[in-house]
């Protein structure tokens, strides 16, 4: 292995995403053993995705406590991908939205993935920058061009917060610190989740990312043969019963295993964290879930019956039945939940309802005859438009 094929491991902070796929993951390198990457190394990223709300909601699962170590966790496959839900005959169980998976896995789930940088490894002397001892640093080189966009969208525009004494290794690039672009993701998802998550969607479609497969009835969706580097992970379809895209996140490939010290997710001690790269990235990303509701209640139209005030509440006389004789007239309100639009990945093109009147009934039609409502909350007070 010749020597510009290994990255030196020694102050590396490495990236991964945690399970909301929000956060990232360092690590120390002072008591690394295996102190290279292998450059010419082909890694590869798994994702497992599970319906953590719900899982939490029926008492399985809870998510607070999880600890993502970027491995293959036994137990949340064991516990989330082998449980019947609840309300389940099997553990095979539909997802109300015609298409059927195994424990609470989430089928029909598509990230797509872009690298973004190379990993380079720079060194300084004790001269350097005023520091006072020598290092290495691993850094994420950025095309200032191709990652204009990229970068501007998080805060980080025109190499803000780059390592400055890096970036004369390169003029074409901006050198970046994981720790920097971890912050600057994370500060403008709170700021902006709905912008930035459309702005870094579309800079990955706009510029080549690749799909992986859709999730399988286990929730599993695996991309091998990738070069190392680091890669930038949006979710870009979701089922219906998936509320909101997860944000998007920065993976390297490889990382840094866990610190020593902590807990996987069967509870075992993880005595190798820090000591080795990984090349085969798991992550369990998660998504808010709902079943999309439809409620439909009828009262009578004669305003004098004291059955209704005459107003468009929907407490207003609307009841699940309602007593009528041949000739009069019934009006009608559904009333239904809509996905959380969170990105473009959410929106919605077509909502349809169907509604089949029963027989010996029919619609009365004319001007004003149907109004269309949009409410942010679920009593239907606070109205967004008409």
């Amino acid at each position: 292995m010749a020597k510009s094929k290994l990255i030196s491991r020694i102050g590396a902070l490495a990236l991964a995403a945690a399970l909301a796929c929000t956060s990232l993951i360092s690590a120390s390198a002072a008591t690394i053993d295996k102190a290279t990457i292998d450059m010419d190394a082909k890694a590869q990223l798994s994702i497992y995705k599970y319906d953590f709300t719900n899982a939490k909601k029926d008492g399985v699962w809870d998510e607070d406590s999880y600890v993502s170590t970027g491995q293959y966790d036994a137990k949340v496959n064991q516990v989330l991908g082998g449980t019947t839900r609840t309300g389940a005959n099997s553990a095979s169980s539909a997802l109300g939205n015609g298409q059927a998976s195994n424990g609470y896995a989430i089928k029909g789930v598509e990230y797509t993935y872009l690298k973004i940088a190379d990993i380079t490894q720079f060194t300084e002397s004790e001269k350097d920058g005023g520091r006072t001892d020598s290092h290495i640093e691993v850094l994420y080189a950025i095309d200032k061009v191709k990652g204009a966009d990229m970068l501007a969208a998080i805060g980080l525009a025109d190499g803000a917060q780059s390592y400055e004494n890096a970036n004369a290794l390169d003029s074409d690039n901006w050198y970046y610190q994981s720790d920097k672009l971890n912050a600057a993701l994370k500060a403008a998802l709170e700021a902006n989740s709905t912008t930035v998550k459309n702005s870094l969607e579309s800079y990955v479609k706009n510029n080549g990312g690749t799909a992986m497969p859709e999730t399988n009835e286990d929730g599993y969706s695996n991309v091998t043969g990738l070069p190392v580097g680091l890669y930038l992970l949006v979710e870009t379809r979701t089922p219906e019963m998936v509320t909101g895209t997860t944000n998007p996140c920065f993976v390297s490939l490889p990382m840094t295993t866990v610190d020593g010290g902590m807990a996987d997710g069967s509870g075992n001690q993880i005595t190798t964290g820090g000591h080795d790269w990984n090349y085969n990235v798991v992550l369990y990303p998660k998504n808010e879930t709902g079943i999309v509701t439809l409620e439909k209640t009828v009262r009578e139209a004669v305003k004098d019956t004291g059955k209704n005030n005459a107003s468009d509440v929907i407490t207003d006389g609307f009841k699940h039945n309602a007593t009528a004789s041949a000739g009069d007239t019934i009006e009608y309100q559904i009333i239904s939940t809509l996905p959380t639009i969170t990105s473009a990945a959410t929106n919605i093109s077509e909502y349809t309802f169907r509604d089949v009147l029963a027989r010996g009934l029919s619609y009365v039609g004319g001007t004003n005859s149907v109004t269309l409502e949009f409410f942010t909350d679920a009593n239907c007070t606070n109205k967004v438009t008409t």
